[in-house]
């Protein structure tokens, strides 16, 4: 065993003693001559206070001092130090994996550029382009019409088709109603249709307006005689705020519309729309229908309209080829309706100027 180093004490001016470094003692110390943990003698005051152990090389202390070969930036790596998982993850997220940015951003570039190679067969590839546009539902408006509206083609990618848009262009035809855009197979697009009829005849501020039983304003016109009125009913005495072509009209009273919808609905379902010429609504106790033959159809108010309907067309059929002529049919109360014929009204008109 190598005994401790016993540094030299050298008497100063003041009578103190100072250690005096190696290199100041004759035969002491030469440079090289001694070890990395020999005492200098430098503060021998503290060596009350250090171990003996610390000056002998040969205890375990010094044994177990890592080499440089055996650390990672200053930390051991023996097999102890990756047993403590909190000092290893601390430790180890300072230091960044080599080459993970660069992975990173090739692997970005190549998921990049496969999009774009698949967007790109997608609009490109001919097997994804229309081949073929069917038109479902029309019957007034032609196909070629309806197509062209559209905006569709044949030949256009299956993926840029816009439903919604399409639908938007094609109901720019007042008179169509656009149900379904779909594509049923793969290459053909189908276009389902509704086409709006007109019933009614609405005249408001000096001008005519088509309209249908639902109260959409389908055309407009200056002049009355110009236009067709054999097979539609003039419509007087509503209560117009705005009519404007493409819009369902607005009344000042939502049930007057109501009414109206109802009353021209209930006469398309038992086909008889051919047989009212005009529709009177200036007042809602009192409603009126007028036929092509003839008759004044009292319906009172709004009430059990699809009674009153019905049982005028009974009271018309069992009138129809009759002596009595035409005259007033009152079906206000449906269970029990009423006929007084034109000449026996005028008869008791003339009665009461009489009297």
């Amino acid at each position: 065993m190598q005994p401790p180093i016993r540094p030299n004490d050298q008497p100063s001016r003041s009578g103190r003693n100072i250690p005096v470094p190696p290199s100041q003692q004759s035969g002491a110390y030469q440079p090289g001559n001694t070890g990395p943990y020999e005492d200098t003698g430098y503060a021998p005051e503290l060596r009350a206070e250090r171990s003996e152990n610390l000056y002998r090389r040969d205890e375990r202390f010094w044994q177990h001092m890592p080499g440089t070969e055996e650390t990672l930036h200053g930390r051991p790596r023996h097999e102890g130090y990756f047993k403590h998982q909190e000092h290893f993850q601390a430790t180890r997220s300072h230091v960044p994996p080599k080459g993970r940015r660069g992975s990173h951003v090739i692997a970005l570039i190549v998921c990049v550029a496969l999009l774009l190679m698949t967007v790109t067969i997608l609009f490109a590839s001919p097997l994804f382009a229309v081949q073929e546009i069917r038109v479902v539902g029309n019957s007034s408006v032609s196909t070629e019409e309806i197509i062209e509206r559209s905006g569709l083609r044949t030949g256009m990618n299956r993926f840029s088709l816009n439903a919604d848009e399409v639908m938007e262009r094609v109901e720019g035809n007042h008179y169509l109603i656009c149900e379904l855009v779909h594509m049923p197979e793969w290459n053909t697009v189908e276009i389902r249709v509704r086409e709006r009829e007109v019933i009614a005849v609405i005249d408001y501020n000096g001008l005519m307006y088509y309209a249908d039983n639902r109260g959409m304003i389908l055309e407009e016109f200056a002049n009355r005689t110009a236009i067709p009125m054999s097979d539609k009913i003039l419509v007087v005495g509503l209560n117009v705020r705005r009519c404007d072509v493409g819009r369902i009209i607005t009344l000042t009273s939502a049930e007057q519309l109501n009414v109206y919808n109802e009353i021209l609905v209930e006469l398309k379902v038992m086909s008889a729309l051919d047989r009212i010429e005009e529709l009177d609504m200036s007042s809602m106790e009192s409603i009126f229908l007028a036929t092509r033959d003839g008759y004044s159809v009292r319906l009172g108010n709004s009430s059990d309209i699809h009674r009153k309907l019905r049982a005028m067309l009974l009271t018309l059929d069992a009138l129809a080829g009759g002596e009595d002529g035409v005259g007033t049919i009152d079906v206000s109360a449906p269970v029990n309706p009423t006929f007084t014929p034109l000449k026996k009204k005028q008869m008791e008109e003339e009665q009461g100027e009489t009297v």
